[in-house]
């Protein structure tokens, strides 16, 4: 089973961040925590923090052992960037990129284990067909027939009367 999680709009360049999960793809989830720990950069407490959250949600979600799941695909893609201008000299102005990066990362399995409840085929509820649908009777339908048909007449569009609003709004006869 693969469980997948992302961390959005992350402060920090996504070449910046590729230096750091080249060095922990595809290994273990435990092994690639110690790892984050000791490396010297910004990336890899972003990183570690969304490896914990998505560890989390497959030990809650799906059931499955921490030390049962490795880093199958981990990714940084580019996010929006933020457009910035800074002064240089004679009046001029030059362009900052604040860029942004998309972090995305599938967890999978050693081991595949049982499926849980939560993926299992719903099967459908069967029907009581306790109560037999009433039967209704020629005088009970031509009943509901004459209460339908004094309705439509009721809804009927009541002749125009005779005014000065009526001559000046009047529709030409078919």
């Amino acid at each position: 089973m693969e469980v997948k999680g992302s961390a959005k709009h992350l402060k920090i360049t996504p070449k910046k961040m590729r230096l750091v999960i080249d060095v922990v793809r595809g290994m273990g989830v435990e092994r690639a925590e110690a790892q984050l720990h000791f490396v010297p950069r910004k990336a890899s407490a972003l990183i570690l923090k969304a490896l914990h959250s998505v560890v989390a949600s497959a030990e809650h979600n799906f059931n499955l052992k921490k030390d049962n799941l490795f880093i199958k695909k981990i990714v940084v893609n580019e996010g929006p960037s933020l457009e910035r201008w800074t002064p240089k000299a004679f009046g001029r102005a030059t362009p900052i990129k604040k860029r942004t990066s998309h972090l995305e990362i599938i967890l999978a399995e050693y081991k595949p284990t049982a499926a849980t409840k939560r993926h299992q085929p719903i099967e459908p509820k069967k029907e009581d067909s306790a109560e037999p649908t009433p039967v209704i009777s020629n005088e009970e339908e031509q009943i509901i027939h004459k209460a339908k048909a004094s309705k439509r007449e009721h809804q009927k569009i009541k002749p125009k009367q005779a005014g000065v609003k009526s001559k000046i709004f009047s529709r030409k006869a078919i």
